[in-house]
């Protein structure tokens, strides 16, 4: 990841973090046969924000006040599409180029993957035959031995 792209995470998180602290909230009635929700404003979370007065007294405890679920899903969704998009399109796309120049300053063991280790050579194929293969190495025979 590049540094844009730690940058645009970041900050997709400090805004859901803000959503959260100031979400939004929904204002409830419920009376007699009658139930209604309308959206209310954003507030702080831990002092949410009073509810509507009721237009006679008796029917005050069927008011209420509760955070809007949905509409703060909507809004974290939104964001996280958002930064997803921007942090793909903010990533480095490798040219031609680059490859090249990239193949001519690794060597061979990075290319290959090793870090500390020599590349191994592969196999013999078990289909070679014994022509194809060198010769036993000659052994020295107990009377031609040199001290």
């Amino acid at each position: 990841m590049n540094r844009n792209q730690v940058t645009i995470i970041f900050l997709g998180m400090a805004i859901c973090l803000g959503m959260f602290l100031f979400p939004p909230w929904r204002y409830t009635v419920a009376t007699a046969g009658l139930f209604s929700e309308r959206p209310g404003p954003y507030c702080f979370f831990f002092t949410p924000p009073p509810p509507i007065k009721a237009p006679y007294p008796i029917m005050q405890p069927g008011y209420g006040v509760h955070l809007d679920l949905t509409r703060l899903g909507a809004q974290w969704l939104i964001i996280v599409l958002v930064c997803a998009g921007a942090v793909l399109a903010l990533k480095e796309r490798r040219t031609a180029k680059d490859l090249l120049q990239h193949a001519k300053h690794t060597s061979f063991i990075e290319m290959a993957g090793h870090k500390n280790e020599a590349p191994v050579a592969p196999a013999p194929s078990p289909f070679e035959t014994s022509m194809d293969a060198s010769p036993p190495p000659a052994f020295a025979r107990d009377d031609d031995q040199v001290e």
